[in-house]
């Protein structure tokens, strides 16, 4: 073999160049700054945008129920309060009664009624007065309502006025009236005016004597004592009269004796 052959041979064999450590981390930094960025995109949960829609949601509702909150008023027994209503309507609210409604009318105009008022409406949109018995609705009249415990009255002055009390219902016109008895609406026939509706009339039908005189206590704010005067049906149309007047148009039609203490107290007895 020559030896032009022998180094070319020896040549081919080189052991490549060992680096430092300096040199080594040079290099693979270097390797890393050329590496192309990779994008990263953060992906949001989808329960996180359904969260948030409520959050705004809960806003909204809350905005909306501070704009329109509740008034509600109420009477001591013997008082009687002249009310503004929101679409300008007027309310007479009578003794030891009470009413709530919405301080702001879009469309419904609504009124929740326990005791006794007298309403002149304006024209509108439909007017609804609820009541535990019933409910009544109008457009553009007046009329007076009494509502208690075991009680709905309803009388009408101008226009119409559509009663209704679960199943029944019933469209009075002026100087008509119903009384719910017995689970029915039964209606007829009323002289009082607009002086009378307006200063307070309480109308009975077959009425018991005791829950008479509980109506005369809440509205007159008297004390009535009646020990032996219970279940007696009174029917009769009480209009703008003071206490006084009205138990004695009661004695003289049931045949009973009524006598005022030194202290304001109408102590009731058979005659």
């Amino acid at each position: 073999m020559s030896k032009e052959k022998f180094d070319h041979i020896l040549k081919s064999l080189e052991v490549p160049e060992v680096l430092t450590d300096e040199q080594s981390w040079a290099s693979v930094q270097n390797k890393i700054a050329n590496k192309h960025e990779v994008s990263v995109r953060r992906l949001v949960p989808s329960w996180l945008y359904a969260a948030a829609a409520a959050v705004i949601t809960g806003f909204g509702i809350f905005l909306f129920l501070q704009h329109s909150s509740k008034v509600t008023s109420m009477t001591a027994p013997g008082e009687v309060q002249i009310i503004s209503l929101p679409d300008g309507s007027s309310l007479h609210l009578y003794g030891s009664s009470s009413v709530e409604f919405s301080d702001s009318w879009d469309s419904e105009r609504d009124v929740q009624l326990n005791g006794d008022g007298f309403f002149e409406v304006k024209k509108g949109s439909q007017f609804t007065v609820h009541c535990k018995q019933g409910d009544v609705a109008v457009l553009g009249t007046s009329f007076s309502v009494s509502s208690r415990e075991q009680r709905f009255n309803v009388q009408c002055l101008t226009g119409k006025v559509k009663v209704t009390s679960g199943i029944n219902s019933e469209i009075i016109q002026p100087g008509e009236g119903v009384c719910l008895k017995n689970g029915r609406l039964n209606r007829s026939a009323i002289s009082a005016n607009k002086a009378d509706l307006v200063t307070g009339v309480l109308i009975f039908e077959e009425e018991p004597l005791n829950l008479v005189f509980d109506e005369l206590e809440r509205v007159f704010s008297i004390k009535i004592e009646h020990p032996d005067i219970v279940g007696r049906p009174f029917s009769g149309e009480l209009t703008g009269l003071q206490p006084e007047q009205s138990l004695d148009l009661i004695a003289s039609t049931m045949g009973l004796r009524i006598v005022k203490s030194s202290d304001g107290l109408f102590i009731v007895s058979n005659q």
